[in-house]
Parts: structure tokens; C-alpha cells; sequence
């Protein structure tokens, strides 16, 4: 799944194996310009579906709810879940409790998560897995921190980049009773929305 979360990626940046394709004549010029429809229908998809916020109204009181979701900026963060959304084909928030007792959330970049799920009918989720590089003061990957998400804990370990080893660094528990992960599928595919035009980009 990463090679291909990857591969949308850079095409919405621009950034397509075409452009590194070697001319027979070396003697003709660079034409290569990058008139990215990828990263063009992305946006127009993303600035036409929270270009307007949504707006939450209830006949009952939600003033709680409100304050939540103003204190985590909930339009900034809408709009970032669905950028991911359309050009991975699935987004991912994570939900906590912060040091001052606030309810948080936060997207999640797809390409380090691995979401778990049963084997039923209902395809409940049972875990997912995150995984992020520790990087040097020089900026440099030396391990993964890998989280294991389940029902009531998080299981947080540090593994090798070769992920041969791993060590327990810690547990945190929480209360949700369920994985605190909020998993957004674009499509039934979870595939890109401008995966059906790459061939076309190129």
C-alpha cells in the first residue's frame, strides 16, 4: 500500500517518473513542463467542499461540542482530512486527550498508518499500527517509534529501520472502549481522485 500512497503523492506534487524519461537525441531540448491536473483537480475538489465551513446546529444545547471543535480548529482540520482523503483515497484522525483535560484531534499522514480489521462481516476495526521515523538532531532516520492502537491502550515501541528488532518503551491507557482512530475512505477502493486521469497526466 505505501508504493502506491507514495506514487499519488508525487503526482499530486508534480512529481511523475515520466519527467525523468532520457530523449533518444540528446541533442533535443528539455521540454518538460509539468501542467499538473492532479494536484489542480485536488484542490478544486477540496476548496468546493470546505471553501464554505460546516456549520453545526442542534435543538438541543452543543456548546460543548462546539468548544471542542473550535479549540482543535476544526476547519483547518476538516479541510486537511480531505485533502488526504483525495489524493490517497483515505484519511486518517486520531483522537486524544491533551495535558490541560482538552478533547484533541488531528489527521494522520496515510502513508504511516495500518489500520486492522476483522475478519466478519463487519469488518470492525481491531488496531492500527503508526509508525514514524526518530530522527537525529542532524535530521538524520536512526529507528521507528511504532504505536499500536487498540480498545484501551496504546502500546508504543522503538524498532530498527529494518523493523527486525523492537523494544517496549511504554503503555498509555485511555477510555474510549474503541480504537481512538477515525478512519475516512474516499471510495470503496480507497483509491485517489484523480487516479482514473495519471495515465492521462503522463
Amino acid at each position: 500500500e505505501k508504493g502506491k500512497l507514495n506514487k499519488y503523492f508525487n503526482y499530486y506534487e508534480g512529481k511523475q517518473a515520466i519527467t525523468q524519461k532520457v530523449p533518444t537525441d540528446i541533442g533535443k531540448p528539455c521540454n518538460k513542463v509539468v501542467t499538473n491536473y492532479c494536484q489542480n483537480i485536488t484542490n478544486t475538489y477540496q476548496g468546493y467542499i470546505t471553501g464554505i465551513p460546516v456549520n453545526y446546529s442542534s435543538d438541543k444545547d452543543i456548546n460543548d461540542i462546539i468548544d471542542i471543535l473550535n479549540y482543535n480548529d476544526v476547519r483547518s482540520e476538516d479541510a486537511e482530512l480531505l485533502k488526504d482523503a483525495l489524493i490517497f483515497g483515505v484519511g486518517y484522525e486520531i483522537l486524544w486527550v491533551d495535558e490541560d483535560g482538552q478533547q484533541r484531534f488531528k489527521r494522520l499522514d496515510p502513508r504511516e498508518v495500518i489500520p486492522v480489521y476483522s475478519n466478519t462481516l463487519d469488518e470492525e476495526l481491531l488496531y492500527v499500527i503508526r509508525y514514524y521515523t526518530e530522527q537525529t538532531i542532524n535530521q538524520e532516520a536512526e529507528s521507528y517509534i511504532v504505536e499500536v492502537y487498540d480498545f484501551n491502550k496504546v502500546t508504543k515501541y522503538r524498532s530498527n529501520l529494518g523493523f527486525t528488532t523492537f523494544n517496549l518503551l511504554e503503555e498509555v491507557p485511555y477510555f474510549y472502549n474503541q480504537v481512538p482512530i477515525t478512519v475516512f475512505n474516499l471510495n470503496r477502493d480507497n483509491v485517489s481522485c484523480f487516479d482514473s486521469i495519471m495515465s492521462l497526466q503522463d
